[in-house]
């Protein structure tokens, strides 16, 4: 896509599915819905229309309610819709996740595997000086065990920042970014308070995931990959079962959504990819779309259950399990409908 294509979309993102993916609850007044967790924000789902009655703001655009709403600046709003970047030239942002690995043999027509330098420059908040607020949120709301938040603080890839984001939105978590040699490529935001929800990226942050590896394999190579769309998830989820696991060569890797590129490069060298996004049609068709498997060991945790996440599960551990069901994700009814016609 064109960066003209791309901004056009993040301008047309359907606000009501944005916020609802996030995460957020919406209640419909009238014609307009009501996002619970930002006092004042409404969307009329017609016209996807916004208006922040506190902010007095609004209008039909959607980059522009995510900048008023939540700060940012121009690229970030476009990246949070619609999960591009947008590119000075015609190279790619990816970063120094990969490596080439046989630059003889690479020829034009391939597509190269040398990440790219950012053409901007990534910006870290700063660190808090006291960690209380990531704590008391990540155990008190989330239920994670604060030796396993410990151990992630302690690791150098996660931290609170106290830099603000938009209106109220002033303690955050940062899941920092970075690469096999260690190297920063960016991070992302999530925010501390239980009211109001906000997530973002690190600005400068191009096409990298969040990775935490707890026993690195001996002759240095991953062995497998689970993949989660949160890093609160994936905390939730080794929390869980960091017991049962095979942890030596084993990388938890969360994408900030379904992005597939980070996983698809570590398929393509051997890395066994395991699915552990969300329960739900999105994450279904991801799975489809990309050849990702969701092993039986998943789908026994989580989908017999019913629950959408592991932080549900980890937070509602006794809901009684439900009788097996079959999700069958849109692409896979479509092709179905189409054969049959």
């Amino acid at each position: 896509m064109t960066n003209d294509e791309i901004i056009e979309s993040a301008r047309r993102k359907n606000l009501v599915e944005y916020f609802q993916a996030c995460g957020y609850t919406l209640q419909k007044k009238g014609t307009e819905f009501y996002v619970n967790e930002i006092k004042g924000l409404t969307i009329n789902p017609n016209s996807n229309a916004w208006y922040h009655h506190y902010q007095r703001a609004g209008g039909y655009n959607a980059i522009d309610c995510l900048c008023k709403v939540f700060d940012m600046d121009f690229k970030e709003a476009v990246h949070a819709l619609t999960g591009e970047y947008l590119q000075s030239g015609k190279q790619s942002q990816q970063t120094g996740w990969f490596k080439k690995k046989n630059t003889q043999a690479a020829s034009p027509q391939q597509t190269p595997t040398e990440p790219v330098k950012q053409k901007k420059e990534i910006e870290m908040p700063e660190k808090a000086a006291a960690n209380a607020p990531l704590f008391a949120y990540l155990h008190k709301t989330r239920g994670i065990p604060y030796d396993v938040i410990k151990e992630f603080t302690d690791s150098g890839l996660l931290y609170q920042t106290n830099k603000k984001f938009g209106n109220g939105f002033k303690a955050n978590a940062v899941f920092v970014h970075r690469d096999r040699e260690g190297t920063l490529v960016g991070g992302e935001l999530q925010g501390l308070d239980p009211v109001y929800r906000f997530k973002g990226m690190v600005a400068g942050t191009g096409d990298t995931a969040f990775q935490f590896v707890p026993v690195p394999a001996k002759d240095g190579k991953l062995k497998r990959a689970y993949i989660f769309e949160s890093s609160i998830d994936l905390m939730s989820f080794y929390t869980m079962f960091r017991k049962e696991l095979k942890l030596e060569g084993t990388a938890f890797i969360s994408l900030a959504g379904l992005k597939p590129t980070v996983p698809k490069h570590l398929q393509a060298e051997g890395v066994e990819i395991i699915s552990c996004v969300d329960n739900d049609t999105a994450g279904q068709n991801f799975e489809v779309d990309n050849g990702f498997r969701r092993s039986d060991f998943v789908k026994e945790h989580l989908d017999v259950k019913g629950l959408k996440d592991w932080n549900d599960l980890l937070r509602y551990p006794d809901v009684k399990p439900e009788p097996a069901r079959t999700i069958t994700p849109v692409n896979e009814q479509y092709a179905v409908r189409s054969m049959m016609h």
